[in-house]
């Protein structure tokens, strides 16, 4: 009797995490560790602009081959109407860039990540969709460490962004290009959100996301801010983001007190002035950095191969990592 209550009491437990949103309300699911493809089902969809080719050899040189050697899948991205093609020659030889059926500029990339999804949808179905912009650099040991922790539906796990006021016009121009129409979005908060430069989806979301791509929608009708708009699209189907736990052992879902997240995630910085990362540190559980310029993200490739995550992090950042996190 004293066996059936205490196993009572723990689903009781696992049901109110799943309700109250407890860091611990998804359980652990065992893979192998020993299979060095234990990265086939995850695509990246790199988000990259035509004129970027050092940005993406970069990659190439660096992070993409650690992760397709480990089984995963990658494409750039780039919109490919009036596009001038000499700027993507060099790119040929690899037949690894996407030309979507739009304008490249800074208002589709909400168009584009969703065209992404639904090009992913259709020609790969992965298990997770990875959307990274070309100056993120991923860590393969956090991506390690994640696989017993990922659920295969339902998922949208970046760095959370939550209480987030929404920009509007004020008819002057200012914070123009974060401006959002009140005929798009009539609130005055946003609702949380994973940020743009890497978040992950499961099979469902990204279905969600691709589907909401129409090839035939007026400019005007675009949502401007595009990690924003994912939310926006996963929120219709009950897809809400979560991030880590402090300890980055399990996954943890938006809260009142969760600013930015439980955990970092990734440290992200878009004027590249690493000072931005306040008193943030470049610990050993941090999933991605953001934003490395081409040059370096070659140097942090290199200093990754000779002396593993630690000498990537001190590339990266310029010091010894505090935590180490074994994957």
């Amino acid at each position: 009797a004293s066996r059936r209550w205490l196993l009572l009491a723990l689903l009781c437990w696992i049901a109110q995490s799943i309700w109250t949103g407890d860091e611990r309300w998804i359980l652990s699911i065992k893979k192998e560790k020993g299979d060095e493809k234990y990265l086939e089902g995850f695509f990246f969809a790199v988000i990259t602009h035509p004129d970027s080719f050092e940005q993406r050899h970069a990659a190439r040189l660096s992070w993409i081959p650690r992760f397709t050697q480990r089984g995963a899948h990658y494409r750039f991205f780039v919109g490919g109407v009036n596009v001038n093609q000499s700027s993507l020659w060099k790119d040929a030889e690899y037949n690894d860039v996407v030309q979507l059926p739009f304008v490249e500029s800074y208002a589709n990339l909400s168009r584009k990540t969703e065209a992404a999804a639904a090009w992913a949808s259709a020609a790969i179905n992965s298990k997770y969709f990875v959307k990274i912009d070309d100056d993120v650099y991923p860590s393969i040991s956090m991506f390690h460490h994640l696989l017993p922790i990922l659920p295969e539906r339902g998922l949208y796990l970046g760095k959370m962004i939550a209480h987030a006021r929404a920009v509007h016009d004020d008819g002057q121009g200012k914070h123009r290009k974060w401006a959002i129409d009140r005929r798009l979005f009539s609130g005055d908060w946003y609702p949380p959100y994973a940020e743009g430069p890497l978040y992950i989806l499961s099979n469902d979301a990204m279905h969600v996301l691709g589907r909401a791509y129409d090839p035939l929608q007026d400019d005007e009708d675009v949502f401007p801010s595009e990690d924003i708009n994912t939310a926006l699209i996963l929120e219709q189907a009950n897809i809400f983001p979560v991030s880590l736990s402090r300890d980055g052992k399990f996954l943890a879902r938006s809260g009142p007190f969760f600013f930015r997240g439980p955990h970092s995630f990734m440290l992200s910085d878009h004027n590249g002035d690493r000072k931005a990362w306040g008193n943030e540190s470049c610990t050993e559980d941090i999933v991605a950095y953001h934003s490395i310029p081409a040059e370096q993200m070659i140097r942090v490739g290199e200093a990754e191969d000779k002396f593993g995550l630690r000498g990537m992090i001190r590339e990266i950042c310029g010091n010894t990592p505090a935590q180490v996190i074994a994957p």
